[in-house]
């Protein structure tokens, strides 16, 4: 299983496939292994290489009682710590619910880390008059 460490919180991450670089991060009280289903993984892996993480305080990465942990610009180094541990220079990044909001600070802080970025977002139910 492994991790990854920033400022002394590790965090958790899955790797499957070969190709470019996509990390795959979950939304708010989720995780990364709610993502990485077998039918997705088998369907996406042989054109990238998938990292499936979980965020600070989700799945198997630490918790941590320190509220500035979970800013979004130390949130955005976590993702950055995991692409360290990995070598990689460079991802594309899809991001779901909280996972895209991890995004825009990850590319405004980490300028160059995304060449290309996917998010989803559950649309708002509208009532029917």
């Amino acid at each position: 299983m492994p991790f990854a460490t920033h400022e002394g919180d590790k965090i958790h991450y899955q790797v499957y496939g070969d190709g470019p670089p996509l990390i795959i991060h979950h939304g708010l009280f989720s995780s990364a292994a709610s993502l990485a289903y077998p039918q997705f993984v088998e369907a996406v892996s042989d054109a990238f290489q998938m990292i499936f993480i979980d965020s600070l305080g989700h799945g198997e990465s630490d918790m941590q009682e320190d509220p500035s942990h979970y800013t979004a610009e130390h949130r955005a180094g976590d993702i950055v710590a995991v692409l360290d541990d990995l070598g990689i220079d460079q991802a594309s990044y899809f991001g779901y619910s909280m996972g895209d909001r991890k995004s825009t600070r990850l590319n405004s802080s980490h300028l160059g880390i995304s060449y290309a970025v996917f998010c989803l977002k559950k649309k708002k139910k509208t009532k029917q008059k």
